[in-house]
């Protein structure tokens, strides 16, 4: 099933698409009228909480990529053309990204400090570090499914 919408910013829909199993999930985007859907991720994993930089240039997104368990964030460009770039490393949960009006800053959930529960983390965003990242990336090895 489709859910956790949210607008770009020049107002297309940003959303994650399960799989029939509900068990995977990728990261999509189409136009307002819900033309020209386009699915940005294929991990075989669970992917999504998606969330448009400011810059419009690329997405911020939570998967479970490197096991069931282990959430990591991951930016991916807004043509889903290369493979996504890992942005944190560490054990346990780290999901539900949001970065700031501006762009400057991120604020997600993590189990980082210990315990299961979750608290909220913000940190200094480097933009331009994010768009060198995605410009080293590879291309993906097979194109991304439309529909």
């Amino acid at each position: 099933y489709d859910g956790g919408p949210c607008f770009t910013p020049d107002g297309r829909i940003l959303w994650r698409r399960f799989d029939e199993s509900g068990l995977l999930a990728d990261v999509w985007i189409m136009n307002r009228d819900g033309s020209n859907q386009h699915q940005l991720t294929d991990f075989g994993s669970m992917s999504w909480a998606p969330y448009m930089h400011p810059s419009g240039q690329y997405i911020i997104f939570s998967s479970n990529r490197f096991g069931f368990e282990n959430f990591e964030l991951f930016i991916v460009d807004i043509d889903g053309k290369k493979e996504p770039v890992r942005v944190t490393y560490s054990d346990g949960f780290d999901g539900l990204p949001v970065p700031s009006p501006d762009g400057r800053q991120l604020a997600w959930t993590s189990t980082r400090g210990g315990g299961s529960q979750g608290q909220i983390f913000l940190a200094q965003w480097n933009h331009e570090a994010a768009r060198t990242a995605l410009a080293a990336a590879p291309a993906k090895q097979s194109p991304a499914t439309q529909r």
